[in-house]
């Protein structure tokens, strides 16, 4: 804590371009993003990014990406009420 408050007060004066480089930064990602589908079991799995969300959601379509989703987890919702939310381990 007395690091980051040191920091902080060093830094003070650079906070509007902070602002400004973390604005650009985030600006030239794309928003929504999806992984490349993989075919196993009959299913279809993917990973995608909803615009504004922090975390992926893990989603599969059963025989074509045409099908209807089927939401494995929403790490956006499990990570509510957290400072920070990993998904580890995740196997089919």
């Amino acid at each position: 804590n007395a690091e980051n408050a040191y920091t902080q007060k060093v830094m003070a004066d650079t906070e509007d371009l902070q602002q400004e480089l973390y604005k650009e930064i985030v600006g030239r990602i794309k928003q929504t993003d999806e992984s490349v589908p993989y075919f196993k079991n009959g299913y279809w799995y993917y990973t995608r990014y909803e615009e504004g969300k922090e975390y992926p959601i893990y989603a599969r379509k059963k025989g074509s990406m045409d099908a209807k989703e089927e939401v494995l987890i929403n790490a956006n919702e499990r990570a509510k009420g957290h400072d920070y939310y990993a998904v580890s381990g995740l196997q089919v």
